[in-house]
């Protein structure tokens, strides 16, 4: 409880006087270095860092199911592993499926608003005349049949 008052605490100093030298120092200190070291780190590390980090606001929990912290450590690293892996597996399914959009709806449209030279224009067809028959009455060759 004590940590999380002291973290609020910096936040409001840093958000209310951006100005002073101690809330510049406080922002060089927890915002800059640690954002310069984070942009180094890879994606699996970054998310074994959040991993770690969601086990230490469970620790006791998380020793307890798994029997000591250094089994905890190597589970958060698989997981890593394996949510970085999943993710990459969506990224390429999702680019593969934009992809096939894209190359689908380029032909529809290129389909839709071809421009056609003068030989290629088909002339229109001339509508069939329905005649005013009875067709009601079966054909005359089912009568003969008969």
């Amino acid at each position: 409880m004590l940590v999380e008052m002291l973290a609020v605490s910096l936040i409001a100093i840093m958000r209310l006087f951006p100005e002073t030298p101690f809330a510049r120092t406080l922002h060089h200190a927890l915002v800059e270095r640690p954002m310069l070291w984070l942009s180094t780190l890879e994606r699996h590390q970054i998310l074994f860092l959040m991993l770690v980090i969601a086990m230490a606001f469970a620790a006791g929990e998380i020793i307890a199911a798994l029997g000591s912290f250094d089994v905890a450590v190597g589970f958060a690293w698989d997981l890593s592993i394996y949510f970085d892996a999943v993710a990459a597996t969506i990224a390429l399914m999702l680019a593969q499926h934009a992809t096939l959009a894209v190359q689908h709806f380029r032909t529809r449209l290129a389909a839709r608003y071809r421009v056609r030279s003068r030989r290629e224009r088909r002339r229109r067809t001339q509508a069939k005349r329905t005649s005013k028959a009875n067709d009601d009455d079966p054909a005359p060759a089912l009568a003969y049949a008969a």
